[in-house]
């Protein structure tokens, strides 16, 4: 996860960041920003051996960043036994009616970030098609004249 998908916790009312066991090893690389911006974490494939013992080590993280005003959940699942699918519904579900989503999207903040972001996707769009009109050192220089 890079800089640019953090920003998704400006745009987006919540954030939900899915993980599968074998992911351990990286927590350590995801305190530069990862969990400090998920609202909820999903451990997937969680009939897998060793989804506890992540599970746990997330929660241990989680509770050493503890940047966020409400606990932040880890939520395991599978697929293929249907183990908490039901509770992540639920789960979903009572983000999506919880009251206070509403005011934090027309904040100023929240806004101008919005702005950021459709900003940025239409330069690297621009950016882009520019790029791949370039094929030699003339059409390089031309570029920038």
């Amino acid at each position: 996860v890079g800089q640019t998908e953090l920003e998704i916790m400006n745009v987006a009312d919540f954030v939900s960041v899915v993980l599968v066991p074998e992911s351990g090893d990286s927590i350590q690389g995801m305190k530069a920003g990862l969990l400090e911006i998920a609202d909820l974490f999903v451990v997937n494939k969680a009939d897998r051996p060793g989804a506890d013992a992540f599970k746990n080590e997330l929660e241990a993280s989680l509770n050493l960043v503890a940047t966020h005003e409400e606990q932040v959940l880890v939520h395991a699942i599978s697929a293929t036994t249907g183990s908490g699918v039901a509770e992540l519904v639920s789960l979903f579900e009572n983000a999506r009616t919880k009251s206070d989503w509403k005011k934090e999207r027309v904040s100023a903040a929240r806004l101008q970030s919005e702005a950021r972001a459709l900003l940025r996707e239409d330069y690297e769009r621009e950016i882009d098609l520019k790029a791949s009109q370039v094929d030699s050192p003339t059409d390089l220089i031309k570029l920038f004249n």
